[in-house]
């Protein structure tokens, strides 16, 4: 019901008396605000990004640096000798006697090396349910084509891990790593304590035996690790060559630890990006320089 004035009044007088001093938190009771924990967390739902973001090594260097093409033989033939006399003879020459016999035909010995096919396979399954709540804001962070396009990339990223697998582990089904490849009798005869029978046997050739046509060059030191020098890397570039690499089609792969190891070894040595011409000096009366351009190439590693 109302209050007449002189009843206000003393209303407002005895609250004063009462409650002077004193504010609106000290009154407050004990409540339940809305928060995002319980009992009303329901109403908050956290939502996340829907890329995955990746924090993953997943490079595949070696793999994009070799070279793809269509499976369309067998395999291949070499030719393991220069041109002999007789099978597994001696090396012809071209010397004849003046007004001498026309000489022997020559031919050099060659030889079938069998590469067979392996099937790789990398399979993801996605259920009916996981695919239609993909369709809805519930849970958008299974994206298809996300997941498809990191497939492809963790495909490759498998098949470059199985290229740098040591030389001691046999392929089987899976795809030959290169160690394998770039073995030798040497380094089987040699790193015995590494290198065992028929670890560096590939496409049915026999590198145990004794040393041959599909002997790489292994600088394996006898399974002994040393410091990284400027004159392991010389021998390395020197030794290649003599056994076949051709330098412009020649590229190095190495872990970045060695990188890091090479850079410190030439670190001394300047690359100059943007060389420029620069004139014979011969100063005239007003002090600039003439005479023809000249230029000089400086060494890069």
């Amino acid at each position: 019901m109302g209050m007449s004035g002189e009843n206000l009044r003393l209303y407002n007088e005895l609250w004063e008396k009462q409650y002077q001093g004193i504010t609106s938190a000290d009154m407050a009771k004990t409540d339940l605000p809305h928060t995002t924990s319980s009992p009303d967390g329901g109403r908050y739902n956290a939502v996340f990004g829907a890329a995955l973001f990746q924090q993953l090594q997943t490079s595949s260097v070696l793999f994009g640096a070799l070279p793809k093409f269509a499976y369309s033989r067998s395999g291949f033939r070499v030719r393991k000798s220069r041109y002999v006399t007789s099978a597994g003879g001696s090396e012809a020459t071209v010397a004849v006697s003046e007004n001498g016999a026309v000489p022997d035909s020559v031919a050099s010995d060659t030889l079938e090396v069998t590469v067979g096919t392996k099937e790789q396979a990398l399979a993801i399954e996605i259920s009916e349910r996981m695919r239609l709540l993909a369709t809805k804001n519930d849970d958008i962070a299974m994206d298809v084509a996300n997941e498809l396009e990191y497939a492809k990339q963790n495909f490759m990223y498998l098949i470059n891990a199985k290229l740098n697998e040591d030389v001691t582990t046999v392929a089987s089904t899976s795809v030959e790593s290169i160690d394998r490849v770039v073995s030798s009798y040497a380094e089987v005869a040699n790193c015995t304590g590494d290198v065992h029978t028929n670890d560096a046997d590939i496409y049915s050739q026999d590198r145990d035996a004794a040393a041959s046509w599909c002997d790489a060059y292994v600088d394996h030191n006898s399974s002994t690790a040393r410091a990284l020098s400027k004159k392991i890397v010389a021998g390395l570039v020197d030794q290649t060559v003599r056994a076949g690499a051709v330098p412009t089609d020649q590229f190095w792969y190495t872990g970045s630890d060695t990188w890091a190891q090479l850079m410190l070894l030439y670190d001394s040595q300047v690359r100059y990006v943007q060389p420029e011409a620069t004139g014979l000096t011969n100063p005239t009366a007003d002090g600039k320089g003439q005479g023809i351009n000249v230029g000089k190439e400086m060494a890069t590693l």
